[in-house]
């Protein structure tokens, strides 16, 4: 079957909504235990990033019908101490009723034909195991690193540090000190230079920066009401690494939390370097995470992916950024 694929338009909206609540929610046997509604609002948030190229946002047309949706999310991600551009694919979604019907795969073929000419070094997502395979995503590429501190390892201190919001003029200290903690990091997804790209979009998620004087000295994104669930941990310095983590642990004493648990990687310098505390690894591997390599010209890239496959190197960590955060 010959499918229309074009950018979506605004008058495309509803339907692209209507498909991805009914083809998510048709995953779910048993609703109570959980739901993908959230690829609903997934789409919007999306939409308003700074980097979101409206060529890449996809649907599938069949006698004058919107019956599928791709969007491919532009990002620039680290590997090998390099910057590599890359899309990210999410979501990919067709109406139940044209489901294994090709939809899928003419979607995911023009998306990745695009990014090629625009120069995307790969692609990467989150999705099924035995789907994404066959159109060159290779699994197990990435995952969660966690590294676990229990409170009481932190050493007392001065809590010197004061909570505010993030302010537009926080951010160049922000992107100074990701670059510090994370250069080194394979798969190390750089969040972007706006505001909305270190504010969570999620009300149960607290995106804060941390001041001494007026001095921006650390930044961290925590779960409300419970401060242990860090999504991202930055600081200024070494020092301020222990100041941070007390901030931390003060209010994860205060909901009777045992443990701090941080995205970083246990290879980066910084990790090595400043956390002197005693420290646990948390180590996963999704094999639901994928790359398809796009530019075969890439060599750091094909390298990464090939020496990932092989057991060779270790799976880099990528933290998707908050416009994709809702839980």
């Amino acid at each position: 079957m010959n499918y229309f694929i074009r950018p979506e338009a605004q008058k495309d909206y509803y339907r692209v909504a209507e498909i991805n609540a009914l083809a998510f929610r048709s995953f779910i046997e048993n609703p109570a235990e959980r739901s993908y509604i959230a690829e609903v609002t997934l789409v919007d948030s999306l939409r308003h990033s700074a980097n979101f190229d409206p060529d890449l946002a996809l649907v599938a047309e069949w006698e004058g019908e919107v019956v599928g949706y791709a969007l491919f999310t532009p990002y620039t991600v680290r590997i090998g101490g390099v910057e590599h551009k890359a899309v990210s694919l999410a979501p990919l979604t067709v109406d139940p009723k044209m489901q294994k019907m090709g939809v899928g795969t003419a979607l995911m073929e023009k998306g990745h034909a695009i990014a090629k000419e625009k120069g995307y070094d790969f692609a990467f997502l989150l999705g099924h195991t035995e789907y994404y395979p066959r159109f060159g995503y290779q699994t197990g590429m990435f995952g969660p690193y966690v590294l676990d501190v229990k409170v009481t390892d932190i050493p007392a201190g001065e809590l010197d540090l004061v909570e505010r919001e993030v302010r537009r003029g926080d951010i160049p200290d922000l992107v100074d000190m990701w670059h510090t903690w994370f250069d080194d990091v394979d798969l190390a997804l750089f969040p972007g230079s706006t505001l909305l790209d270190w504010i969570s979009h999620c009300e149960k998620i607290i995106s804060t920066v941390l001041v001494e004087d007026d001095k921006v000295l650390g930044y961290t994104r925590y779960m409300l009401g419970d401060a242990g669930d860090v999504k991202l941990f930055l600081a200024r310095d070494e020092k301020a690494v222990l100041q941070v983590l007390r901030f931390l642990a003060e209010k994860a004493i205060k909901h009777d939390q045992a443990m701090l648990h941080l995205p970083l990687h246990s290879d980066s310098a910084c990790v090595q370097n400043w956390i002197k505390i005693p420290f646990t690894v948390q180590k996963s591997i999704w094999n639901a995470a994928m790359i398809c390599l796009l530019n075969e010209q890439n060599l750091v890239v094909k390298s990464y992916l090939d020496q990932v496959q092989s057991g060779l190197r270790t799976q880099g960590l990528l933290l998707y950024p908050p416009q994709v955060e809702f839980s």
